[in-house]
């Protein structure tokens, strides 16, 4: 993009040279600069909001793994009914037609 501003920077002071426009050249540097300063901050802007979304989601993700507690400390924290259940053959609906 610096690049493309640049040529046309160079073409327009060519231009007002050939036509001895030179008063006007005074003006087209601070606009040269100020749009290539505008352009740094949207694309440092674009790329830092880009980045940082994803962070977010890796941020998010590691605290879900973080705050599901492992399943052993869980079953010690049961009641023996719940640990009754765990054993259990438990059938579906499914299974009891095909049953019958």
């Amino acid at each position: 993009m610096i690049f493309f501003i640049q040529s046309i920077y160079k073409d327009s002071v060519e231009y007002l040279t050939l036509t001895n426009q030179v008063d006007i050249i005074i003006y087209l540097l601070p606009i040269k600069w100020g749009i290539i300063f505008i352009n740094i901050g949207i694309i440092s802007y674009l790329s830092l909001t880009i980045l940082g979304k994803n962070n977010k989601a890796k941020k998010i993700i590691e605290d879900k793994k973080e705050t599901t507690p492992p399943i052993k400390k869980t079953i010690k924290n049961l009641s023996k009914r719940e640990k009754s259940f765990l054993h259990k053959n438990i059938r579906n609906e499914a299974d009891i037609l095909l049953d019958r």
